[in-house]
């Protein structure tokens, strides 16, 4: 991306940010004088007039709590999650580790009747040299 795209983006996004805070900023002064009732689980007394500015700004923190406990909530549940993923597969690799040291364990004496151990190439009883040709 050139230099001036880079730029103009920037600048977007820094104009965009001041035109929220300052839509923000004139919603609240222009109801600085506006009152209502509200019962809010007790917590207010519904015949007291509540400023609509309190009610607003409560509601934007109850609101941005709320998101970041979602949030942390989210991400606490991704990692547990990958972190049984991981312990799975160590348990399936230890498993594969056990699995393949007891074979490496097997010697000659350890195998059935009849079994040998394979021979190499060149020196297996086919009498095939290591190119694959006969001597």
């Amino acid at each position: 991306m050139s230099l001036a795209l880079q730029r103009l983006k920037v600048y977007s996004r820094i104009t965009l940010v001041v035109a929220v805070i300052l839509l923000a900023a004139i919603i609240l002064f222009m109801n600085r004088t506006h009152t209502v009732r509200v019962w809010f689980f007790g917590i207010t007394d519904p015949e007291k007039p509540v400023n609509v500015v309190w009610v607003i700004l409560w509601t934007v923190l109850i609101t941005r709590t709320t998101w970041w406990l979602i949030s942390f909530g989210h991400g606490l549940w991704r990692d547990w999650r990958m972190l049984q993923r991981e312990q799975d597969l160590e348990n399936v690799i230890r498993t594969q580790k056990q699995e393949q040291k007891r074979g490496h364990e097997l010697t000659g004496s350890d195998r059935p009747k009849g079994q040998e151990k394979s021979a190499d190439v060149g020196g297996g009883p086919s009498g095939l040299t290591p190119n694959g040709l006969d001597d």
